[in-house]
């Protein structure tokens, strides 16, 4: 039986990246703020590139008790917090730099920490995410989840119980530690923010492909990452798995 997606409705499509940001932060706030209500903390991991700083910003700017809010990442590269292309620089500059008071960071790549270290290390955050807000490339790969990464089967692995991974895609130089698909999903809330018609073209395109899948869907979600978390969490709402898109078709 063919795998359906309904992405618009699981989806909240805005024209100004502006106006989706400032909804996106409202939301985000109201679930860190309902998980302390409920737990006395909350926990959340963001992703890096040039889409989120509007949604950061828009997020810093919303009441939120942070010293109760602990944060990581999705996914960094394996570069000094100090370079540009790190997430946890993006991170830095874009919401933490703009608090009166900070949240606890748990960055993933420390220069010099063994993959073990790191692995126990994130271990000690209150998983699962009470929110994970995820990105997408325009080859469709989503965290570090990589169409062409040799050892993505072993990010997808929904067995796999170890929450970090590395990994690399063929087209850059530089190694990724990711949160591994099974602790993505895991999260109580999963969001996925986008901007452009490319974008959108993109997911309409995985979701058609998932949708001429008649049984395994392990092939199309190698071709097309996003689906691994969209797909499977979709299926999983009644579980608790929620997944959201935001769209902006300006960026």
């Amino acid at each position: 039986m063919p795998h359906q997606l309904a992405l618009e409705a699981i989806s909240k499509r805005y024209l100004q990246h502006a106006e989706l940001a400032a909804a996106l932060a409202i939301d985000v706030a109201g679930k860190l703020n309902k998980a302390i209500v409920q737990r006395g903390i909350a926990s959340v991991a963001f992703s890096g590139g040039s889409t989120p700083k509007l949604f950061l910003r828009a997020l810093a700017a919303q009441t939120v008790d942070w010293s109760r809010v602990q944060v990581s990442l999705v996914d960094d590269r394996c570069v000094a917090a100090s370079e540009d292309r790190s997430n946890a620089r993006l991170l830095q500059a874009a919401l933490f730099d703009l608090l009166a008071v900070k949240p606890q960071f748990h960055p993933l790549y420390i220069e010099g920490e063994s993959l073990a270290c790191c692995e126990q290390r994130i271990a000690n955050l209150p998983l699962p995410f009470d929110c994970l807000v995820l990105g997408m490339g325009d080859d469709a790969h989503t965290a570090s989840f990589f169409p062409d990464a040799d050892n993505l089967a072993e990010m997808l692995e929904l067995s796999d119980t170890r929450l970090i991974g590395e990994t690399r895609s063929k087209a850059s130089v530089e190694r990724r530690l990711t949160f591994r698909l099974p602790a993505v999903l895991a999260s109580r809330n999963i969001i996925l923010h986008i901007c452009g018609p490319g974008k959108w073209q993109v997911l309409n395109h995985a979701c058609e492909a998932l949708a001429g899948v008649d049984g395994d869907v392990q092939a199309v979600e190698q071709q097309y990452p996003i689906l691994a978390v969209l797909g499977r969490s979709s299926m999983q709402q009644e579980q608790g798995v929620p997944a959201a898109v935001y769209h902006a078709q300006e960026c």
